[in-house]
């Protein structure tokens, strides 16, 4: 203090560190709010541009992914992340210990169907989970075709059970560190 009295310049010194401080508090504090409110104001902006551009209404957006409709045709389809569609057939066998890395389901306007397509990783080898597939279908009454041969690097089945028909791939590249499990399936009208 008695150095600022007797040297006037230093109270400036002062009085622009006070400045700079506050200046870098309501920076931080700008910051913070921009990353809490910025994504909500980011998916807002491409929700509305996608609307905007296609016709598309989004109609539900949270922990579970996203659905959209389209207004002309009826057709919905929903996104969903690390979680079974509740509408996805229960009596497809899922793989156990098996995680969800992706969902969809839609519906066609012109059969009127659902479609679904669900992808799950396992750590487990491609011959164990093909032999698990092999077997659950047939427990569950789904009839399966091989489309292809069992080898390292994976397998593929036609499916189909009442009005719904697809395919089930099991497959792992060398690359991978994990098997992947691929099931499309979509209602045909008989």
């Amino acid at each position: 203090m008695i150095i600022a009295q007797k040297f006037p310049k230093f109270r400036f010194f002062r009085r622009l560190k006070t400045i700079g401080c506050g200046c870098l508090i309501i920076f931080i504090l700008f910051i913070i709010l921009a990353f809490i409110f910025g994504g909500l104001i980011i998916r807002k902006l491409i929700s509305g541009t996608i609307t905007q551009q296609t016709g598309i209404v989004q109609t539900n957006t949270d922990n579970n992914g996203q659905s959209f409709i389209d207004p002309k045709t009826g057709a919905t389809t929903s996104l969903g992340i690390n979680k079974i569609p509740d509408s996805f057939p229960k009596d497809f066998p899922v793989y156990p210990g098996s995680t969800i890395t992706m969902s969809r389901t839609g519906s066609d306007t012109k059969s009127g169907g659902q479609n679904f397509w669900l992808t799950m990783v396992t750590n487990d080898g491609v011959e164990k989970v093909s032999t698990y597939y092999q077997s659950a279908l047939v427990a569950n009454a789904w009839s399966a075709v091989q489309a292809s041969t069992t080898d390292n690097n994976g397998s593929s089945w036609v499916v189909s059970k009442g009005n719904l028909s697809g395919y089930l791939t099991v497959e792992r590249n060398s690359n991978d560190k994990q098997t992947s499990i691929i099931v499309v399936l979509g209602e045909v009208s008989k």
